[in-house]
């Protein structure tokens, strides 16, 4: 008689598939609920709510809409690869810990390679947001944002 071990990473990537009684809609949904979590969006929000005021009191006055806009999408994709990063850096100890014990990469909603990937894009994706729609000031300070919260 033998023992059969699943590995981990086979596991996680059997909840991260489509489920075979899953309908299209309820996987998508389920993707999409884990991708944002990766994103902390706790942490964006708070990021977002900060910035606003911040560009209005430098600005003495409201700034221009566009920049606004871009200023908070570029910045919000900017914290959630941050998040992301961080939760696939720390996956292993997400597993141990009471409070992040349900995040997507532990519960394997999500791959670790989907994870890395998202963060990827959604981190380039934020630095393209920034440079066209503020200056190579804030794409920079965006840039060291990531490293510095990943770091």
């Amino acid at each position: 008689m033998s023992v059969k071990t699943v590995s981990v990473e086979s596991a996680t990537t059997a909840r991260a598939a489509r489920q075979p009684n899953e309908s299209v809609g309820d996987f998508v949904s389920r993707k999409a609920k884990a991708y944002l979590a990766l994103t902390k969006p706790r942490v964006v929000e708070l990021l977002l709510v900060t910035t606003l005021p911040t560009m209005i009191f430098a600005e003495r006055g409201f700034p221009s809409i566009t920049l606004v806009l871009a200023t908070l999408f570029g910045g919000a994709m900017a914290a959630g690869a941050s998040g992301a990063f961080n939760c696939y850096i720390d996956r292993d100890m997400d597993k141990v810990m009471k409070r992040t014990k349900g995040r997507p990469l532990v519960t394997g909603e999500v791959t670790p390679r989907e994870a890395l990937v998202f963060a990827y894009l959604l981190g380039i994706a934020s630095l393209v947001v920034l440079w066209f729609g503020t200056n190579p000031l804030t794409t920079a300070l965006g840039l060291a944002a990531i490293l510095f919260y990943v770091v």
